[in-house]
Order: structure tokens, then sequence, then C-alpha cells
């Protein structure tokens, strides 16, 4: 069985992030929401549609992310975007927070996310 790309939980991403982006445009943030919202959602988000991705092109399908990989994801995350993007680029600032909720998404998307999809299509 294939699974879905826009299921209930990307469709939070997705709509956590417009909304936060929109909140930005308009001059009107909210500083919890704005400032990690999004990097909380990030690695499920990308988690999610690199699986859908695999899913729909591969003829296995079902496919576990091991907790490791997650993890090391969401490091690699935190490195790239809170300590070496800010050296070269204005547009990102360094926050220890940030990668406390890349950490904090990761394990979302293993325990809540992923869990999902094995209990709705193993």
């Amino acid at each position: 069985m294939k699974i879905r790309l826009c299921d209930k939980y990307f469709r939070m991403y997705v709509l956590s992030w417009s909304c936060v982006h929109i909140l930005r445009f308009l001059k009107f943030p909210i500083p919890i929401l704005n400032n990690w919202l999004t990097d909380f959602f990030f690695i499920p988000f990308i988690f999610h549609l690199s699986y859908y991705l695999h899913n729909l092109c591969s003829k296995c399908n079902f496919y576990i992310y091991p907790k490791r990989i997650i993890l090391l994801i969401a490091l690699i995350c935190g490195i790239l975007f809170e300590f070496i993007l800010p050296c070269f680029n204005s547009n990102y600032t360094a926050d220890i927070f940030d990668i406390i909720f890349y950490f904090l998404g990761a394990l979302f998307y293993n325990f809540i996310h992923q869990n999902y999809y094995i209990n709705k299509y193993s």
C-alpha cells in the first residue's frame, strides 16, 4: 500500500509553516511560533517528504527510518544552519534553541509521525 503525501501530520507541518511566514510578512510574528515552530517541524517535514518519494519510486512499499539516522540528520541540520551558514550569510543566526527544536522535531517524527504510518500501513 502506498502512503499519502498529505497525511494529517504533513498538513500540520505545511499549515504551521505557512502561518508563521504569513504572520512574519504581516509584521505580526508570535515569538515562540516565529522562533521555533518552523525548526520543530523541519525535520519531520523532510523525513516525511523523503519517505513519500522513496515509497513512490521504489518497489518497497514500507520503510522505517532508524532513530540514529533521524537524529543524525537533526545534528547535521543543527551544525549547518546554526554554525556554518551564519558565518557566510547574515540571514542565518546561530541559536542553540533551534538545535534543541530540530532534535525535538526528530523525536516527534520518530515516535509520533513514523509510528502513525507504521500502524496504518504495516
